[in-house]
């Protein structure tokens, strides 16, 4: 898992083509005034979801793990709350969507990482690494945010 302002994604060294495009996208991209709504970038490949909601109490929330794709989230409204764990941790687990690239499962070990994200940050998560999203331990806040989502070879 990678965090930080959006603006620095550029500090980040990737091999991967789809993820070199990923980034540039990321750093030219004026995030104060992009249309909130999916972007194509490159197909299946490379696409971007907007998404806003307000935020379940942490005890709603589900793991999602992805074995073929980066998820990267963005925060352009409000004060995102993302808590991540290796996906070989999650519990309770559900079979491999093969065609949503998604699995789902609980966690409730000490092996975490809580990351809030305020307008302007990212959090990238990589094949393996498990997210709880659309969650907060805090009281519930409307959330808009932009999930990248990058697939890697």
């Amino acid at each position: 898992m990678i965090s930080g302002k959006i603006t620095h994604f550029g500090r980040y060294v990737f091999q991967d083509a789809h993820m070199k495009k990923a980034q540039q996208f990321l750093l030219e991209t004026n995030w104060q005034n992009i249309e909130r709504k999916t972007h194509v970038i490159q197909g299946e490949d490379i696409y971007m979801m907007y998404h806003e909601d307000v935020l379940k109490p942490l005890e709603e929330g589900i793991f999602e793990v992805y074995e073929r794709y980066v998820d990267i989230h963005i925060t352009v409204l409000g004060m995102n709350f993302i808590r991540s764990t290796e996906g070989i941790n999650l519990e309770n687990i559900t079979a491999y969507d093969a065609e949503k690239d998604l699995q789902l499962g609980t966690y409730h070990g000490p092996a975490y990482t809580d990351s809030y994200l305020e307008d302007g940050f990212f959090a990238c998560y990589a094949p393996g690494e498990a997210h709880l999203v659309n969650t907060t331990p805090r009281d519930g806040q409307k959330v808009g945010r932009f999930i990248l989502k990058v697939k890697v070879e």
